[in-house]
């Protein structure tokens, strides 16, 4: 998947990658004027028609058809042709490679004009240009440059009109190899000691004894669960009779210092060695990859089962520090085509071992499954974030948050009114939803405390959880999922705060608030409107907000000419979708130390500043003012050079200050940006929740770098919404 680049104006019918389709070679054309009325498949494939040179800088007359137009990977620069290339009206280079029309493979690269030569016989020529010409560059092909474009967004009945996954055939052929194993454990025989003697161990209680050891630096040792449980799965691993009672007297360092000793061994291979290893893992992994789906080859997002390990779950968890066992082939059930060949367990893999079971199940898009050994879920293979699959279920997912926009009026007015009812389960309907619907609460549901963290969520609520203030305010503090606190005051409707004190009332703090459970409250939602459920408010609400804090651009003063204030409005308008969902990271451990670093950079800027403008001040009155230096602090720091220069002129002196005004206006930007997003993670709405053409859209309009908002990871998983145009609103 080519990465997708500078937003400059180029044909909507094209993504905003640099004319590369997802598993495809890079495709260019022309725009024509029936493009609109074109389908998008029969569109991408016209040959490119002859036209004339246009400047590759065009005038803001020209910029009419600008939002019909794509996203480059980048503007790249001028540089002289070459032989073997050629330049399209635009500046973007191509390959001068043109289809076999015998076999449809391509053709080998037109030859330079020296060859010409030399075939000509011409060949007193030849040693002046090799001579002066450079090395010719040699076009490498991958297999990506001949592979079928698997544009599912083209296909007829997407499901968009209802926004409801399909649940009849998924495919037609599925093929793979199955899945890569955990090698089995090879000894270091290295030994712990116990109450100060060495001790051996046997190789399944080393194997546990590492995993441990490597956790010694961190204070997961300290916690007393992550400690016991760790215990029970070492002691298990020990015979009877070994003298090995309380890990209390056990000093597992030895075995952490023959790992770090290893870990430095590797860091200081040479160049060689790592690129050689490298090459082994990638030609091994290479058959796990990827899988045939509909005889089109599609990334595998997950091919390698999870490694045995201790498990360490989020918050506290009650399992954390047991042992997660090793999976093994009997554990493992495939889907494949009925007539695709079962795949062999890999040669490395444990011995004398079969597959579970083989699945022909094509209303399935799962490619294996198995189960975890500490909880018993189940963990399905997948195929990759840019796949099919998972691109028209994302597809899908936001579709069905855009539809909810024609039902949100008639949901309001209807959980108002069982708001306002005097039966007791309408009323606890109908707060519920206010509140998923207004403070953007996941649905909850009950959990084995014992099994797994005491995470809840609107249907979980306990009293212990509420706090009534005045105003008609409520504060909510609750462990969310992967035990994320939420810790929120709001003001809600005053209905609604009666109704929560009323569910309150005579309750311990350790009951729940609701007396309905989220299969109820789904069924309730259904009513309303067909396959809604309690999630997809959170995409709608996530991808509304953000709608409506980019339309406020104007009210903002945002300079849009100004690529640093645009990329700083649109992480404000992320963080305001981030704090309605609750999406929270700990603070960077390096967060200080960098604003430490921002901030002498910051200082020494408005030194050179103020440096410029005495020099000015002396150019204008003669009276020269010292302007003293940084000096040295630290050991090894280099010392500052003065920004002025003998003799330099008033205007290069204005013009190096208007530089260094932007520099620290842009510094100051930079900074502001990384310290109010410190505590909170714009990544995860980005990924799940806010529709990415949304994103994409104000990136055309604005003409704004897609780099600078989407990572290759999201502008990969998102091929379909780079199609979008500068009009799009969710």
């Amino acid at each position: 998947m080519a990465s997708a680049g500078d937003v400059h104006m180029q044909d909507a019918d094209q993504p905003m990658a640099n004319g590369t389709l997802p598993n495809g070679p890079a495709i260019k054309r022309e725009r024509d004027e029936d493009d609109d009325d074109m389908p998008l498949g029969q569109a991408l494939r016209q040959p490119a028609p002859k036209k004339a040179k246009v400047s590759a800088s065009p005038s803001k007359d020209d910029d009419d058809d600008d939002d019909d137009m794509p996203i480059s990977s980048s503007r790249p620069k001028e540089k002289p042709k070459a032989a073997a290339k050629r330049t399209d009206n635009k500046g973007d280079k191509r390959k001068d490679l043109k289809p076999d029309k015998a076999n449809g493979a391509r053709r080998s690269p037109s030859p330079s004009p020296a060859s010409s030569v030399k075939a000509n016989g011409a060949a007193r020529a030849a040693p002046k240009a090799r001579a002066t010409a450079k090395p010719k560059r040699v076009i490498v092909k991958t297999e990506a440059d001949f592979e079928p474009l698997n544009c599912w967004w083209e296909k007829e009945n997407l499901g968009a009109s209802k926004g409801v996954k399909d649940t009849t055939k998924q495919w037609d052929y599925l093929e793979h190899h199955g899945v890569i194993f955990t090698p089995q454990y090879e000894p270091h025989g290295v030994k712990i000691r116990y109450d100060g003697e060495p001790m051996a161990l046997p190789p399944d209680a080393e194997e546990v004894a590492n995993f441990w050891a490597q956790q010694l630096d961190g204070d997961r040792v300290g916690k007393e669960k992550f400690r016991t449980n760790f215990w029970k799965a070492f002691k298990s691993k020990l015979p009877k009779d070994h003298p090995i009672k309380s890990i209390d007297k056990c000093d597992f360092r030895p075995i952490k210092q023959h790992l770090d000793a290893d870990k430095e061994r590797k860091k200081n291979r040479s160049k060689e060695e790592k690129e050689e290893e490298k090459k082994q893992k990638a030609a091994y992994d290479a058959p796990y990859q990827f899988a045939l789906v509909d005889h089109i080859r599609e990334k595998i997002g997950n091919f390698r089962v999870e490694p045995p390990g201790l498990f360490m779950g989020r918050g506290e968890h009650p399992k954390q520090g047991q042992l997660k066992g090793r999976i093994f082939p009997e554990q493992v059930t495939l889907n494949l085509a009925k007539d695709a060949p079962v795949p062999r367990i890999p040669n490395d893999g444990p011995p004398g071992h079969a597959w579970g079971d083989v699945h022909h199940n094509n209303t399935s898009t799962w490619l294996a499954w198995y189960k975890d050994t500490i909880n018993g879920a189940v963990k399905y293979v997948f195929l990759g974030a840019a796949s099919g699959f998972k691109g028209m279920s994302d597809f899908l997912k936001y579709e069905k948050a855009r539809k909810l926009k024609d039902y949100i009026g008639a949901i309001r007015d209807d959980y108002a009114r069982k708001m306002k009812s005097k039966d007791q389960e309408d009323r606890e309907l109908g707060t519920a939803v206010y509140l998923i619907d207004f403070l953007a609460l996941r649905v909850g549901g009950e959990k084995d405390t014992e099994e797994e963290a005491d995470t809840v969520g609107c249907c979980s609520l306990r009293k212990e959880h509420i706090t009534f203030e005045d105003g008609y305010k409520i504060t909510l503090d609750f462990l969310g999922k992967d035990s994320i606190r939420y810790h929120q005051t709001s003001k809600i409707e005053e209905i609604a705060y009666h109704n929560l004190k009323s569910f309150c009332k005579g309750k311990k703090d350790d009951e729940d608030i609701f007396d309905i459970d989220p299969a109820r409250l789904n069924k309730y939602l259904k009513e309303l409107m067909p396959d809604l459920s309690a999630k997809v408010f959170r995409t709608y609400n996530a991808s509304v907000t953000l709608q409506q804090q980019l339309d406020k651009i104007g009210e903002k003063g945002v300079d849009v000419s100004k690529p640093d204030e645009l990329l700083s409005f649109y992480n404000d308008c992320n963080r305001e979708v981030a704090i309605l969902c609750n999406h929270q990271r700990s603070v960077p451990k390096g967060h200080a130390a960098s604003m430490e670093k921002a901030q002498k950079k910051l200082d020494e800027l408005n030194e050179d500043i103020q440096e410029v403008e005495d020099y000015l001040e002396y150019l204008r009155t003669g009276k020269k003012k010292k302007t003293p230096k940084v000096e040295k602090k630290e050991e090894g720091e280099k010392e500052r050079k003065p920004v002025v220069k003998d003799g330099m002129k008033e205007d290069a002196a204005k013009k190096k200050l208007d530089t260094l005004k932007s520099q620290r206006s842009k510094h100051e930007l930079t900074m502001k940006m990384k310290d109010d997003n410190k505590a909170v993670a714009l990544s995860t709405s980005k990924i799940n929740y806010m529709d990415p053409r949304i994103t994409v859209a104000f990136c055309k309009k604005y003409e704004m770098t897609i780099e600078k908002v989407f990572n290759k990871g999201l502008r990969t998983k998102f091929p379909w919404a780079m199609y979008s145009k500068s009009d799009f609103v969710f």
